[in-house]
């Protein structure tokens, strides 16, 4: 998986073929100052690809990107999705007065496709699976956030590890005298950033809050390395640097108690 994420350098008029999870992508430079790209998606997961000189598919479209300078050389990179994503927990989870508590959310990567190495010309970003959208929030003051096909868990270790999926530790704080139950779980990954731990994609921590039922949750993003990676490497900033201190609503409750 490390050289998937390295400049790679593409001789002319030769396509040129990756698989990275659900996402096919082909790859051309056609002439001294254009890339030709076309991909797709399957209807299952495949282990990643390093490059294959293959054809692309006949009844596949491709888009032309013309850059400002001639380079031989690509670049791919994980990013997050460009909204806020939502996920359930396995079932409802009750978090008893002031506990804390970790999940592990798993977020499909949008791929970064640069012409040259990283920060020189970014060409597009390709979605590696498609997201449904959805509603976070009352009509008035909610977000149009992407809604996860998978659950929040409690461990790291109980996901399959698939190449084209980043993830994010999640630490749930409830400040209150009461216990509190929630169904969702709404997280801005466009304030996040994306590290490389061994084979692993990681975000730095996430530390949300619970301080009422009508209260906006106080959020803490790290400012470090993921805490549960030793060795770890940043390879993606965020999309919108933000304070490391929000005030955002963060849960879907099904119930807030007084009392059991």
């Amino acid at each position: 998986m490390m050289n998937f994420w390295e400049p790679k350098t593409l001789k002319k008029n030769q396509w040129y073929h990756w698989k990275i999870g659900p996402c096919r992508i082909w790859i051309r430079r056609s002439e001294d100052d254009e890339w030709s790209v076309a991909f797709d998606r399957t209807s299952m997961d495949q282990h990643l690809v390093v490059a294959q000189r293959e054809k692309k598919p006949e009844d596949l479209s491709l888009t032309r990107y013309i850059f400002r300078s001639a380079t031989d050389d690509i670049q791919f990179l994980p990013a997050l999705p460009d909204r806020p994503v939502m996920v359930n927990p396995e079932s409802p989870v009750n978090l008893l007065s002031k506990t804390k508590a970790i999940f592990f959310v798993s977020i499909p990567l949008w791929l970064r496709i640069y012409s040259g190495e990283k920060d020189d010309a970014l060409l597009c970003e390709i979605p590696t699976e498609m997201l449904s959208n959805t509603w976070f929030g009352d009509p008035m003051e909610g977000e149009l956030c992407y809604s996860l096909k998978t659950s929040a868990l409690r461990s790291i270790t109980d996901f399959e590890k698939k190449p084209h999926k980043i993830y994010c530790p999640v630490y749930i704080l409830n400040n209150t005298s009461t216990p509190f139950q929630f169904q969702k779980l709404c997280i801005h990954v466009e304030n996040l950033r994306v590290y490389r731990a061994n084979r692993l994609l990681l975000t730095n921590d996430v530390e949300i809050t619970f301080i009422g039922e009508e209260l906006p949750s106080q959020i803490v993003l790290s400012d470090g390395k993921p805490s549960i990676a030793g060795d770890s490497v940043m390879i993606c900033e965020e999309r919108i640097p933000t304070s490391k201190s929000l005030l955002k609503k963060s849960f879907s409750l099904l119930k807030c108690f007084t009392n059991y």
